[in-house]
C-alpha cells in the first residue's frame, strides 16, 4: 500500500462489520509502524451496508451472491446500458 499510496490514505472503505474491531486494528499497526501514536492515516473511512438476498447477508463463504458478469450474460440478463444508468442514478 505505501509503495502505491504513500503514508497517508485520503479513503479507506469497508463493510460496517469491519469498522470494528478490523478498521481499528489497521489504524493501530499504521501507527506502529510509522512510529507515530497520534497521527491520521486515512482522512475518511467509507463503511458501507450490505446487500441481502433472500434475507440473508450475500456472501462468497454462502455462496449466495451473483457476479457483474452473471447480471449481464446470465439467464436473465440485464441490459449492460440499463445497468450502467441504474448504477448512476443510485447511491452507494
Amino acid at each position: 500500500t505505501r509503495a502505491a499510496f504513500g503514508r497517508h490514505l485520503d479513503l479507506h472503505a469497508g463493510g460496517v462489520d469491519l469498522a470494528f474491531p478490523h478498521h481499528e486494528n489497521e489504524i493501530a499497526q499504521w501507527r506502529g509502524c510509522n512510529a507515530d501514536l497520534t497521527g491520521t492515516w486515512c482522512s475518511c473511512w467509507l463503511h458501507t451496508g450490505h446487500l441481502h438476498i433472500e434475507g440473508r447477508k450475500m456472501s462468497k463463504s454462502l455462496k449466495n451472491f451473483v457476479t457483474v458478469r452473471e447480471l449481464l450474460d446470465g439467464d436473465d440478463a440485464v441490459d449492460p446500458e440499463a445497468f450502467r444508468i441504474f448504477c448512476g442514478l443510485h447511491r452507494y
